[in-house]
């Protein structure tokens, strides 16, 4: 099998360079003695003091700015609830209105089939006293001159009780009531 110089290079540069990064970098514990001086345990110490008290005042303005969330998160959901009222106040009051409109225009329609019905009946009265104006009339005729006969005028009758006026029955042609003809 053949060896690939380029890959052999490759990978001895590449240590290469891992190796001379760690050695310069004072961060990386490697486990060896030395470092940089810079970082001696005082001011490591004072560093991570630093770093602690950074980090308590970055957690409190995070509280801080979750709080103003908080707060403002209300606010908005106060004027929500708010505009929801009004909505819900302009709703009851339209379905208020649709009720009230609903009802008057049953009532108005229940009026109408009432005068209607009203109107009906009279015109049935009407037309049922006409006719039986016209059957009376009928009724109240002299069988001999076709007058009709009406309450102011006197109304003779025979045994069977059939009508005459008083001009035929005081004439001296009828001797007999013409509708029995004296039977």
């Amino acid at each position: 099998m053949p060896v690939h110089m380029w890959n052999f290079f490759r990978s001895v540069a590449a240590g290469a360079d891992l190796k001379t990064w760690n050695e310069d970098n004072p961060q990386v514990e490697d486990g060896r003695e030395g470092g940089n001086s810079e970082f001696d345990d005082d001011v490591s110490g004072q560093y991570e003091d630093e770093v602690s008290f950074m980090m308590r005042r970055l957690k409190l303005n995070f509280y801080r700015a979750e709080d103003m969330m908080f707060i403002m998160r209300k606010r908005q959901w106060e004027e929500e609830d708010r505009e929801f009222a009004i909505e819900q106040k302009r709703r009851a009051k339209e379905k208020r209105e649709r009720i009230v409109k609903k009802n008057k225009e049953r009532r108005m329609r229940k009026e109408r089939e009432g005068k209607m019905l009203e109107d009906e009946r009279k015109v049935n009265e009407e037309r049922e006293d006409k006719e039986l104006q016209k059957a009376m009339v009928s009724l109240f005729k002299c069988p001999l001159c076709e007058v009709t006969m009406s309450p102011p005028k006197k109304i003779y009758q025979c045994v069977d009780g059939h009508i005459l006026c008083k001009k035929c029955w005081k004439s001296e042609k009828v001797q007999d009531c013409p509708k029995c003809q004296g039977e």
